[in-house]
């Protein structure tokens, strides 16, 4: 039975989803731009519910998740859609299932009507081809639009979607300026299932809370694989566990404790790959863990960490 805190909580989540999706349908013929918006906070509050429902309901978890990939559907946030219609495959609800694959075949054939002419539409663009190729610099981004879509803008115009794009939560940023590469990754922060995404290179950003190593017991039965874990919260929904080479933990030792705001790059993997590598723990809450290989001071934007290449001194 469902306890009162949240039942609290899955009232505020409707009133917030009918309250965005109303707001959404009023900007329809008038702001493009703030519509989506609305159905993107319409599709994330849809998600958070999916979520709290799934161990009671089935059927309302996959009613939301259907309705979070419409949302992200309508407003061009397609990759962000692909997750929530997989995810409704993937709780196996009979009745639900053909609505999931109906939306997966639309999003299929997404880039044969995206509509170029408007802000809206290349935003899309450059959304498509980030989740397709899975993370691009901004000159590859470049070639694909013109390749895949047949849309040219300049490296500077694609950075500065790039940052609407990541303050919409639809892709992540490193680099740049100073003569680093500027890259864009997909965004992996508040997906319905991660599912497809693990040992994609990523950026992730969030408070660390506190460092949890503790409480694995560690077997160091891979003697390369030497790591402090912390709890990571902020954007990444559910939460996940970050992996910090020991260099960079004793190099950072009077930053990297509770507060600290960061930003990482890295790959997202398994909880499981913690104990394939020797750290064992009884009892997890946590479903996923990101592995960094670069640090980033998420006030100051300079690098604190920055894995060694093997091979190169």
């Amino acid at each position: 039975m469902m306890d009162l805190i949240k039942n609290n909580e899955i009232k505020g989540l409707v009133k917030a989803i009918s309250s965005n999706l109303i707001r959404a349908q009023m900007e329809e013929k008038r702001d493009l731009n703030l519509r989506n918006k609305y159905l993107e906070s319409a599709g994330s509050d849809s998600i958070s519910l999916g979520r709290l429902l799934l161990e009671f309901d089935k059927v309302e978890s996959s009613k939301y998740f259907i309705s979070a990939g419409r949302s992200f559907e309508e407003s061009g946030a397609i990759n962000r859609s692909r997750t929530c219609y997989e995810k409704v495959i993937e709780i196996g609800v009979a009745d639900f299932i053909d609505k999931a694959m109906e939306g997966l075949e639309r999003l299929d054939r997404v880039n044969q009507h995206v509509d170029l002419d408007t802000k809206e539409g290349r935003l899309e663009g450059l959304d498509y081809i980030v989740w397709k190729y899975k993370g691009l610099n901004t000159l590859e981004a470049v070639d694909y639009l013109k390749k895949d879509l047949g849309l040219e803008l300049s490296t500077n115009t694609i950075r500065n979607y790039a940052r609407e794009l990541e303050a919409r939560d639809r892709v992540a940023i490193w680099g740049g300026p100073q003569g680093r590469i500027y890259h864009i990754y997909p965004n992996l922060a508040n997906l319905a299932t991660r599912k497809g995404y693990y040992d994609v290179e990523t950026a992730i950003c969030g408070t660390i809370e506190k460092r949890v190593t503790p409480f694995f017991e560690i077997r160091f039965q891979n003697w390369s694989y030497n790591k402090e874990i912390f709890v990571v919260n902020g954007t990444m929904s559910p939460e996940l566990l970050m992996t910090v080479d020991m260099n960079a933990y004793i190099k950072n030792l009077d930053k990297l404790k509770k507060g600290y705001a960061i930003k990482a790059v890295g790959t997202l993997q398994r909880f499981q790959s913690l104990a394939s590598n020797g750290y064992e723990i009884t009892q997890s809450q946590y479903q996923d863990v990101f592995d960094s290989k670069i640090l980033i001071d998420r006030i100051t934007g300079e690098p604190i960490y920055n894995r060694p290449v093997r091979g190169v001194d």
